[in-house]
């Protein structure tokens, strides 16, 4: 991946920081100290959360799904970015996904990829964007007692929920009949 940026007017430094996290799929995360970025890759879980751990609403559920709109599922993505080959210009490479057009519509995302001087980045800057449209639809809430508090943004946490799964995928350890 190339990185190829000017700025030429004078912008606040959050939206400046932001923009350059856009071209790396990072976000930039200040806990009222440090300034640090997390970035969206692959990584190893760093805790299970099952439905002994979380807190129960008053109509006894722990964990609660929802999905994405369907307005939030884009099928095409006009993706603009500086093209060297159209003398440092604005370009606008267009990505679609035809399978997901016949399922869902057409469904038109205008973007720009900051930083971004390469037709085939941006085509891929667009296709990511469709694909984790489409893939990442599913979203689960709930409520934690202090042991949420040992997370940062980022993380990556397993949801190991007895009723989603229908079966018994953890619990706690009420007590233990032990013969010394």
């Amino acid at each position: 991946m190339t990185f190829n940026a000017y700025l030429s007017q004078q912008r606040k430094a959050w939206d400046v920081l932001s923009d350059f996290c856009s071209a790396m799929r990072c976000m930039p995360v200040w806990n009222g100290q440090t300034l640090t970025f997390v970035q969206d890759r692959p990584s190893d879980v760093v805790w299970p959360y099952t439905n002994s751990d979380v807190v129960v609403d008053d109509n006894g559920v722990g964990f609660r799904y929802s999905f994405s709109a369907l307005k939030d599922r884009h099928t095409a993505v006009e993706v603009n970015y500086t093209d060297p080959q159209n003398g440092w210009q604005t370009s606008t490479e267009l990505v679609e996904d035809p399978e997901a057009i016949l399922r869902y519509g057409r469904n038109l995302l205008k973007m720009d990829a900051f930083g971004c001087t390469s037709r085939g980045q941006a085509h891929r800057a667009g296709l990511w964007v469709i694909k984790t449209g489409l893939l990442e639809t599913q979203t689960v809430d709930f409520t934690l007692g202090s042991q949420g508090l040992r997370h940062t943004p980022g993380d990556i946490i397993e949801i190991c929920d007895n009723d989603y799964a229908g079966t018994m995928t953890g619990g706690r350890i009420l007590s233990i009949d032990a013969v010394w």
